[in-house]
């Protein structure tokens, strides 16, 4: 394997980081990787971020949202407005591939909710 640019090992690491503190917190997590916008660099910064993350996938408090072909693996006008920013139609479209992982980390919160109830209700 290629060693990383050191800006790749950075963010592999803040976002391992970041994933870990919320883990402690007691938090859900719903990590969504940012749309290829044609740059090969940026491909591969995501794919080993992907790796990294793919521990985390057995958690029922983590999700991972790939995203990477979004906007159709380009960028593209009609989903950013200037680089990586999405515009209100980008936005939109990742509000609809966000719905769903949202909904399974808030069932899971429930149900995990619902489980020490029954449980505490026979003290």
């Amino acid at each position: 394997m290629i060693a990383a640019p050191p800006s790749y090992g950075v963010y592999e690491a803040n976002v391992l980081h970041f994933v870990q503190a919320r883990f402690a917190e007691g938090r859900d997590v719903l990590f969504a990787s940012q749309p290829y916008i044609g740059e090969p660099a940026h491909l591969e910064q995501q794919t080993r971020v992907r790796q990294a993350l793919a521990p985390f996938s057995a958690k029922p408090q983590f999700r991972y949202l790939d995203n990477l072909y979004l906007s159709g693996g380009k960028w593209d006008a009609v989903w950013f407005s200037q680089m990586m920013w999405l515009n209100p139609r980008g936005n939109r479209r990742l509000a609809e591939v966000m719905a769903q992982p949202i909904g399974d980390l808030i069932e899971v919160r429930l149900r995990k909710r619902a489980a020490r109830k029954v449980a505490n209700s026979g003290d």
